[in-house]
Order: structure tokens, then sequence, then C-alpha cells
């Protein structure tokens, strides 16, 4: 599980967001891969809520309290990755959700070097859309 208590990354998070706020963004996105995605994902539980819109969980490290993560979450991973522990998040977590599966092994942005790279792309563009 990600280390909240240990790790400050989800800070960061956060002040982005802020900033992206103050500069009059209207609508909010967070993507996080890996460690980075454990860290977005505990940014959208200790943001206030309306702070983040939505959420892309690239084969986010597992946290503590997922169920407390505000907006709609896209989980995605493949299928040689962690699915076992993405899934679980993903069924603990509240909705709207969505789960994606791609066919390999690729691990978070790494996908994006692979033949799942367009599949990928457009999972993530039609969720930020909807």
């Amino acid at each position: 599980m990600y280390p909240v208590g240990l790790s400050p990354h989800y800070r960061d998070v956060i002040a982005a967001v802020v900033y992206l706020r103050e500069l009059g963004c209207a609508q909010v996105s967070v993507v996080g891969g890996s460690i980075g995605g454990g860290a977005t994902a505990v940014a959208a539980t200790m943001a206030p809520e309306g702070t983040i819109d939505r959420v892309v969980l690239l084969a986010a490290t597992p946290i503590n309290g997922i169920e407390a993560v505000k907006g709609a979450k896209l989980f995605v991973t493949t299928e040689g990755d962690n699915l076992k522990g993405i899934t679980r998040q993903y069924e603990r977590a509240t909705g709207p959700k969505k789960l994606v599966v791609l066919k390999g092994s690729a691990h978070a942005q790494h996908i994006f070097k692979t033949s799942q790279s367009v599949p990928l792309m457009d999972a993530i563009i039609a969720f930020l859309r909807d």
C-alpha cells in the first residue's frame, strides 16, 4: 500500500491542482502512474470536495482508503502487471468509476511505449471527455 504517512508526494499534486484553480481552470483532472498514481489517489482523498474532478490511476500503487477518493475514477493496468491489486482497488472504490485492462505486462507510463499506446490514450481521452 502507498505509504501515506511516510511520503509527502500527494501534497505536490494538491498544490498543482490549487494553482490551476487559482489560474481560473474550471475543471481539473489528475493523472498519475505507479507511485505517482498512489500520490494522485491520496491527493484525491485529501483535497476538498470539488477540487479534483477526475482521476486517472495508471497502474497506481494501491492505497489505504481508496473509498475516499473523490471524483470520477479511471483505473488502468495491463494483464501482466498488478492486475489483482488494481482490481481490488477498483472494487473498493466508489463510483463513478471505470476499469480498463490492456494486453501485455507493461507498467504505468511504460504502456505508452507498447502497442497498447493508442488504446490507452483513447481510454484516457474518452474518460476525460465524459
